[in-house]
């Protein structure tokens, strides 16, 4: 009877010290694991430089894909002022005539970023992809889509 209390005891105990870690010790490890995350995904400081040229050249394309690159590896560009400015430039860029359907695409995904699509010239950005790809379905779909959730009945509706 005593060996069964004395195993009983010791299984108990077993199985406390074998427990899944407290909450907070889960949320302590899921932090850590963000911020090693957060820390990949931070570009390096020669990746900085090589998006920084890509920005400073003359050609919108090339400049787009500087702004893409930052955008997607900076999980600090929270700016609003910094987001303001990338905005004003993507915006400029729909005016220029040598700007491919690709980075048309990719201003597009840009302008879709949550961070970036209240600051995003949506009308220019239509017309420019109405301009450049006439034939494209997907862009009627969206500017329904995008109608329907600002609630406008005017533009949804075929009358």
């Amino acid at each position: 009877m005593t060996r069964t209390i004395l195993l009983v005891v010791v299984l108990f105990f077993s199985n406390i010290a074998l427990a899944k870690p407290n909450a907070q010790e889960e949320q302590e490890t899921q932090e850590t694991h963000k911020a090693n995350i957060a820390k990949i995904m931070e570009p390096s400081p020669w990746e900085r430089f090589f998006y920084q040229s890509l920005i400073e050249d003359d050609d919108a394309n090339i400049k787009l894909l500087g702004y893409s690159k930052i955008l997607s590896r900076s999980n600090g560009l929270d700016d609003i002022n910094s987001l303001q400015d990338i905005a004003i430039e993507i915006n400029s860029m729909l005016a220029s005539q040598t700007l491919s359907h690709k980075s048309i695409a990719i201003i597009d995904n840009l302008c879709l970023d949550a961070r970036l699509e209240p600051f995003c010239n949506h009308e220019a950005l239509l017309a420019k992809q109405n301009q450049s790809m006439p034939d494209n379905a997907y862009i009627y779909l969206q500017r329904f889509n995008l109608a329907y959730e600002d609630n406008n009945q005017g533009e949804i509706s075929p009358n």
